[in-house]
């Protein structure tokens, strides 16, 4: 058994108009294609979320990752 870690984090701010913008890759996007020729035993998800992340500047910041248990070749 062999395992991934993958994290997604969102950087985000509320504009000058007032929308929220965020970055990144999608947490889903970056799983699907590691396991897409893999054997895949389990997925562990976990995240969190920081309002005001940025000293009292008006922000968000979320994170979250997941563990991909899969089979693997011992000689990877």
């Amino acid at each position: 058994m062999k395992v991934k870690h993958f994290v997604e984090t969102y950087w985000g701010f509320v504009d000058t108009g007032g929308n929220f913008r965020e970055g990144g890759e999608r947490l889903d996007d970056m799983i699907n294609k590691f396991i897409a020729d893999k054997h895949v035993i389990d997925i562990k998800y976990s995240g969190n979320a920081s309002f005001a992340a940025d000293s009292g500047v008006a922000g968000k910041e979320t994170n979250y990752s997941a563990l991909v248990l899969y089979e693997g070749d011992k000689n990877e």
